[in-house]
Protein backbone atom coordinates (compact mmCIF):
# COMPACT_ATOMS: atom_id res chain seq x y z
CA UNK A 1 0.00 0.00 0.00
CA UNK A 2 1.04 3.71 -0.81
CA UNK A 3 -0.38 6.53 0.11
CA UNK A 4 0.87 10.22 -2.41
CA UNK A 5 -0.17 13.53 -1.95
CA UNK A 6 1.78 15.32 -4.71
CA UNK A 7 -1.09 17.08 -6.60
CA UNK A 8 -3.55 19.53 -5.88
CA UNK A 9 -3.61 18.88 -1.93
CA UNK A 10 -5.37 15.82 -3.13
CA UNK A 11 -4.64 12.82 -0.62
CA UNK A 12 -4.14 9.10 -3.21
CA UNK A 13 -4.28 5.59 -1.89
CA UNK A 14 -2.32 2.83 -4.09
CA UNK A 15 -3.40 -0.71 -3.07
CA UNK A 16 -2.68 -4.11 -5.84
CA UNK A 17 -4.32 -2.67 -8.91
CA UNK A 18 -6.46 -0.17 -7.82
CA UNK A 19 -5.94 3.85 -6.75
CA UNK A 20 -8.49 5.70 -5.16
CA UNK A 21 -8.34 9.80 -4.72
CA UNK A 22 -9.17 11.43 -1.44
CA UNK A 23 -9.98 15.08 -0.92
CA UNK A 24 -9.44 14.65 2.97
CA UNK A 25 -7.48 12.46 5.51
CA UNK A 26 -9.80 12.29 7.49
CA UNK A 27 -13.02 12.83 5.57
CA UNK A 28 -14.85 16.19 5.50
CA UNK A 29 -18.85 17.47 4.82
CA UNK A 30 -18.30 16.83 0.91
CA UNK A 31 -16.50 13.70 1.34
CA UNK A 32 -18.24 11.92 4.12
CA UNK A 33 -14.78 9.35 3.79
CA UNK A 34 -11.54 10.19 3.75
CA UNK A 35 -8.56 8.34 3.04
CA UNK A 36 -7.88 6.96 6.75
CA UNK A 37 -11.09 5.36 5.86
CA UNK A 38 -10.78 3.34 3.22
CA UNK A 39 -7.04 2.35 4.29
CA UNK A 40 -9.26 0.93 7.24
CA UNK A 41 -11.54 -0.88 5.53
CA UNK A 42 -8.88 -2.56 3.47
CA UNK A 43 -6.43 -3.60 6.06
CA UNK A 44 -10.00 -5.31 8.20
CA UNK A 45 -10.74 -6.62 4.51
CA UNK A 46 -14.12 -5.35 4.65
CA UNK A 47 -12.90 -4.21 1.08
CA UNK A 48 -10.85 -6.03 -1.91
CA UNK A 49 -9.31 -5.07 -5.07
CA UNK A 50 -11.15 -6.97 -8.45
CA UNK A 51 -8.66 -6.61 -11.21
CA UNK A 52 -10.17 -7.56 -14.98
CA UNK A 53 -7.21 -8.96 -17.07
CA UNK A 54 -6.92 -8.99 -20.50
CA UNK A 55 -4.69 -11.73 -22.65
CA UNK A 56 -4.06 -12.01 -25.93
CA UNK A 57 -6.71 -9.68 -27.94
CA UNK A 58 -5.11 -7.99 -30.57
CA UNK A 59 -6.59 -4.54 -29.91
CA UNK A 60 -6.66 -4.41 -26.19
CA UNK A 61 -2.15 -4.23 -24.35
CA UNK A 62 -2.20 -7.55 -22.03
CA UNK A 63 -2.63 -7.07 -18.31
CA UNK A 64 -5.21 -4.96 -16.12
CA UNK A 65 -7.59 -3.81 -17.81
CA UNK A 66 -9.79 -2.36 -14.99
CA UNK A 67 -9.26 -3.01 -10.89
CA UNK A 68 -12.00 -1.80 -8.34
CA UNK A 69 -12.03 -2.31 -4.92
CA UNK A 70 -15.79 -3.91 -3.67
CA UNK A 71 -16.91 -4.49 -0.26
CA UNK A 72 -15.99 -8.42 0.62
CA UNK A 73 -19.02 -9.58 0.79
CA UNK A 74 -19.98 -8.34 -3.05
CA UNK A 75 -17.06 -9.88 -4.79
CA UNK A 76 -17.58 -10.80 -8.00
CA UNK A 77 -17.49 -14.62 -9.35
CA UNK A 78 -17.65 -14.20 -12.43
CA UNK A 79 -17.23 -11.60 -15.38
CA UNK A 80 -20.30 -9.79 -16.37
CA UNK A 81 -18.11 -6.13 -17.07
CA UNK A 82 -15.57 -6.26 -19.73
CA UNK A 83 -15.99 -8.46 -23.14
CA UNK A 84 -12.31 -8.64 -23.89
CA UNK A 85 -11.25 -9.81 -19.82
CA UNK A 86 -10.11 -13.67 -19.73
CA UNK A 87 -9.42 -13.74 -16.34
CA UNK A 88 -10.36 -11.84 -12.83
CA UNK A 89 -8.01 -11.63 -9.42
CA UNK A 90 -8.74 -10.86 -6.30
CA UNK A 91 -6.51 -9.77 -3.20
CA UNK A 92 -7.43 -8.70 -0.18
CA UNK A 93 -4.73 -7.42 2.72
CA UNK A 94 -4.65 -10.47 4.66
CA UNK A 95 -4.98 -12.73 1.23
CA UNK A 96 -8.31 -14.06 2.99
CA UNK A 97 -10.07 -13.65 -0.65
CA UNK A 98 -7.30 -13.90 -3.10
CA UNK A 99 -8.20 -16.07 -5.88
CA UNK A 100 -7.05 -15.89 -9.42
CA UNK A 101 -9.55 -17.90 -12.19
CA UNK A 102 -10.34 -17.89 -15.70
CA UNK A 103 -13.49 -15.10 -16.96
CA UNK A 104 -14.59 -14.78 -19.86
CA UNK A 105 -17.21 -12.25 -20.54
CA UNK A 106 -20.69 -13.68 -19.37
CA UNK A 107 -23.42 -11.76 -20.80
CA UNK A 108 -26.55 -12.83 -18.65
CA UNK A 109 -26.12 -12.38 -15.08
CA UNK A 110 -27.72 -14.71 -13.33
CA UNK A 111 -29.48 -13.45 -9.46
CA UNK A 112 -29.47 -15.28 -6.58
CA UNK A 113 -31.23 -14.30 -3.38
CA UNK A 114 -28.91 -11.36 -2.75
CA UNK A 115 -28.29 -10.34 -6.12
CA UNK A 116 -25.07 -11.85 -6.59
CA UNK A 117 -24.28 -14.73 -9.26
CA UNK A 118 -24.59 -18.32 -7.90
CA UNK A 119 -21.56 -20.24 -7.27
Amino acid sequence: MEVSSLYNDEVTVFYATTHRHFFSVLGKADEACGAVDFIRKILAEQLAVVSYICTGDSTIQDGVFSSVAVPADNIPRANYEYYYTTSMRVRSWKGTYDADFAAPYVRDKPTGKDGRASR
